[in-house]
C-alpha cells in the first residue's frame, strides 16, 4: 500500500485560497490539508469545534460519493473512479490517485516555465503578491518540493489531457481494488493505506467485483457483538460486562458516569470534556462536548449500523453487479433519523442548537407562512424565533445580547397593522422569553448561536418551562420540516448566486466551479426531493431522563400559568393545543 502522507509545511496554507492564517486542519486519515472558517463556509467556532470535519478533497465533485482521484492543489476537482471522464483531470508523477485538475495544471506549466502568458494568452502575475497567483505559486512550490514533478512531467501530462476525454493511465496501471471503512473518515489512527475504494478498472466494471462488494460490505464497520471495537474494549478497561448488550442511551450513560467519577469535565467550561487516553481511544479526539456524547457514540452501537451508505444490487437480466454509492450532498442543517427508541421518544428533548434548528423560523419565513392564514398559527406556535431585544424594556429578565432566543407559545391580533418590510399584517407573537407581544418585524434573519441556545436552557431552567419529549418535537418538526426546507433551498441559492458573481469578480476559479456545482445540485428536483423526504433527527436529553413523567406534569402547570400572566389571564389566547407542543 501507499505510505502515509508525512506531515509538511502545506499544513500551514489554507488548501482553498492558499494563504496562511488562523487554520484548520481536515479531520481524514493522515490528510493534512488546512482551511480557513469562512473558505469552508464556516463560522470563527468552526476552528475549535470538536465535530469531524472532513474536506471536500475526498468527496467526488460529480456524485457526492468518495473521491478516488484527487487534485495536488485544490478541493474542488476529486472524483470517484466512475466519473472521473466528467471532468479535465490527469495524473501525474508516480501517484497514481494523485494528479492536477486542468486550471492547477496550467497554472503549474506557467510556473515551471516561468512565463506570465498561457498559451490562450491570458496573462498571469505570478510575483504580485495580492493576488490568488502568487499564493497559488507558494502552495505549488511546497507541493512539489515532496512530489518532484519536473517539466517535461507536466507537459506530458498536459498532451494526455488534449488527447481526448480518458486522461487516466492505461488499464494495466488501474488501481487495485481493496477495502476502505468509514474509520477513515473519522481521524483513524491506526496504520494503513490512506486510499479509499475504487471498486472498478478504467475501462469498466471488473468481473471481480461482485465478491468483493459483499466482502466490502461486512466489513464496512468493525463491531465486537453488539458494539464497536472501541467501545467494547472501553467497557473491558473500566471492569464493565459487556456480554449484556447496551443500545446508545445506555452507553452514553456508562461514559458519563465515568466521566463524573474522573472529575474529566473542564473547570471553565462545564459542558467540555478533557478526554484521557480511554476517552481518546473511544472518540479519538482530545476534548468532546459533553451533550454530544449521545451522538457520538451513534456509529459505536451495531444495531445502528443499517448500510445505508452503500447498497448493492444484481439484476436477474444482467449478471454483472452494480454499486449504488453514497450520496454525499451539501452540509446542511437537515439530518436523517436512523430511529430512536421508545424509551428515548419518552425523554425531554435536549435544548440543543441541532434541536432547536429543525423548528427555528426566521423572520422571512415567518412572513412567508403568513400568507397562509388558516395555517399559520399551528405551524408557528411552538416554533422558536430569534427576538431583538427592546432597550426600554426592565424586566428582571436582563438581555444579554442584541437578540434573544424564545418559543411561541401563542398568537394575537393587534387593533392597528403594521409594516414588514412590503407587507402588512396584525399579527403579534406571544414568546416565552419576552414579556410584551413581538411584531414579526422584530425578528431576526440570522443562524442560531450555541451561546443563545444555553442561555436559553438555563432560563428555561430557571423559570421551570415546559420541555418538550423527543416524540412532540419530533411531530412539531414534522409539521413544518417542508416549510423550513424550500425556504432554506431558496435562500442557498441566493447566496450562492452572490457567490458566484463575487468569484468572477475576483478571479477565484476553485471556488467559482465548487459554488456552481453546489447551486446545480441544488436545483436538481431529485436533491430538492431528498431533502423534502429526509426525517429530522432529534437528540434526547439523557440527564433528565429519570424524571421526566414528573417534570413534564409539573412544567405543564408552569406553562399554563405563565402564558395566562403574560396575556393577561385571557382565556381566548390560552389554548389547548399550545400545552401538546411547548417548552
Amino acid at each position: 500500500g501507499t505510505e502515509p502522507e508525512p506531515e509538511g509545511e502545506e499544513g500551514d496554507f489554507c488548501f482553498v485560497c492558499k494563504d496562511g492564517g488562523h487554520l484548520r486542519l481536515c479531520d481524514y486519515r493522515n490528510c493534512n490539508k488546512a482551511y480557513h472558517p469562512n473558505c469552508v463556509e464556516k463560522d470563527d467556532d468552526f476552528l475549535n469545534s470538536d465535530e469531524d470535519f472532513i474536506c471536500g478533497w475526498h468527496t467526488c465533485c460529480i456524485c457526492k460519493g468518495r473521491s478516488y482521484y484527487r487534485c495536488l492543489c485544490c478541493p474542488v476537482k476529486s472524483v470517484c473512479c466512475d466519473c472521473r471522464r466528467e471532468i479535465d483531470f490527469v495524473q501525474v508523477g508516480r501517484r497514481q490517485t494523485k494528479g492536477l485538475c486542468a486550471n492547477c495544471l496550467r497554472l503549474a506549466i506557467m510556473i515551471e516555465n516561468n512565463i506570465q502568458v498561457d498559451s490562450d494568452g491570458e496573462r498571469v502575475d505570478f510575483s504580485d503578491r495580492s493576488t490568488v497567483e502568487f499564493l497559488f505559486k507558494e502552495y505549488w512550490e511546497i507541493i512539489n518540493k515532496k512530489e518532484s514533478l519536473t517539466l517535461d512531467n507536466l507537459q506530458e501530462a498536459y498532451g494526455s489531457l488534449n488527447d481526448g476525454p480518458n486522461h487516466m493511465s492505461d488499464s494495466e496501471n488501474s488501481p487495485k481494488v481493496k477495502d476502505s471503512s468509514d474509520d477513515d473518515f473519522l481521524g483513524n489512527i491506526d496504520g494503513g493505506d490512506d486510499e479509499p475504494i475504487c471498486p472498478s478498472n478504467l475501462n469498466g466494471t471488473s468481473n471481480k467485483v461482485k465478491p468483493f462488494l459483499k466482502q466490502a460490505k461486512s466489513k464496512k464497520n468493525v463491531y465486537v457483538g453488539w458494539g464497536s471495537k472501541e467501545l467494547i474494549g472501553f467497557l473491558e478497561s473500566i471492569g464493565k460486562d459487556t456480554s449484556k448488550s447496551l443500545d446508545q442511551f445506555g452507553a452514553a450513560e456508562v461514559v458519563k458516569e465515568y466521566i463524573r467519577q474522573k472529575g474529566l469535565l473542564q473547570k471553565d467550561k462545564k459542558k467540555h470534556v478533557i478526554c484521557d487516553e480511554r476517552l481518546k481511544q473511544l472518540f479519538r479526539k482530545s476534548n468532546i462536548k459533553y451533550n454530544k456524547i449521545y451522538s457520538l457514540l451513534e456509529r459505536h452501537i451495531a444495531a445502528n449500523d443499517t448500510s445505508e451508505d452503500e447498497t448493492f444490487a444484481s439484476s436477474e437480466d444482467n449478471s454483472d453487479s452494480c454499486m449504488k454509492k453514497r450520496t454525499r450532498t451539501m452540509t446542511s442543517e437537515f439530518t436523517t433519523s436512523k430511529g430512536i427508541s421508545e424509551r428515548n421518544k419518552r425523554c425531554f428533548a435536549s435544548l440543543v442548537c441541532d434541536n432547536i434548528k429543525l423548528i427555528y423560523l426566521r423572520k422571512s419565513l415567518v412572513m412567508d407562512l403568513l400568507k397562509q392564514p388558516e395555517a399559520f398559527e399551528n405551524k408557528v406556535i411552538g416554533c422558536f424565533v430569534r427576538v431583538k431585544n427592546d432597550p426600554k424594556d426592565y424586566s428582571y429578565h436582563k438581555p444579554k445580547a442584541l437578540y434573544q432566543l424564545g418559543q411561541v407559545t401563542g398568537i394575537r391580533k393587534s387593533s392597528e397593522e403594521y409594516k414588514v418590510k412590503d407587507m402588512s399584517t396584525n399579527m403579534l407573537l406571544c414568546v416565552s422569553s419576552c414579556w410584551s407581544e413581538v411584531k414579526i418585524s422584530m425578528l431576526s434573519e440570522e443562524d442560531l448561536g450555541e451561546d443563545e441556545c444555553e442561555d436559553f436552557r438555563l432560563f428555561v431552567q430557571k423559570e421551570n418551562s415546559k420541555r418538550l419529549t423527543v416524540a412532540e418535537l419530533e411531530e412539531k418538526a414534522r409539521s413544518v420540516h417542508r416549510d423550513i426546507v424550500t425556504h432554506w433551498i431558496d435562500k442557498e441559492l441566493k447566496r450562492l448566486d452572490k457567490l458566484i458573481e463575487l468569484a468572477n469578480e475576483k478571479g477565484w476559479r476553485c471556488e467559482k466551479y465548487e459554488y456552481i456545482d453546489k447551486r446545480q445540485l441544488l436545483r436538481s428536483p431529485s436533491e430538492r426531493q431528498r431533502l423534502l423526504e429526509e426525517v429530522p433527527r432529534v437528540i434526547p436529553d439523557l440527564e433528565d431522563n429519570k424524571d421526566t413523567k414528573l417534570l413534564v406534569a409539573a412544567s405543564e402547570m408552569s406553562f399554563q400559568m405563565n402564558t395566562a400572566t403574560l396575556e393577561g389571564i385571557s382565556q381566548v389566547v390560552l389554548r389547548q393545543q399550545v400545552n401538546t407542543y411547548f417548552v
